[in-house]
């Protein structure tokens, strides 16, 4: 099966109150973390952009579903991300 590229608009709009709220008590909980002498003894954490994460896997999963329809392919996926 040939690649396709695709460009992937993510948007900013709010994310859904679950997971939004459980990205702001997990984020809550990181700068806790990074703030307390424990981290000290922490090499190599790097916390992510987890609303970004959520949007572009909600692209993906938006994607999958209105190009083919099934859910057991294998993709191989260059992303090209536009805040829109």
């Amino acid at each position: 099966m040939p690649l396709i590229q695709h460009t992937l608009s993510i948007t900013d709009h709010p994310l859904p109150v679950r997971p939004g709220r459980y990205i702001e008590v997990a984020s809550a909980r990181i700068r806790e973390f990074t703030h307390s002498p424990v981290s000290d003894a922490m090499i190599g954490f790097v916390p992510s952009d987890y609303q970004l994460v959520y949007r572009t896997l909600d692209c993906l999963v938006d994607l999958t579903r209105s190009s083919s329809g099934t859910w057991g392919i294998t993709l191989a996926i260059s992303l090209t991300s536009t805040m829109t």
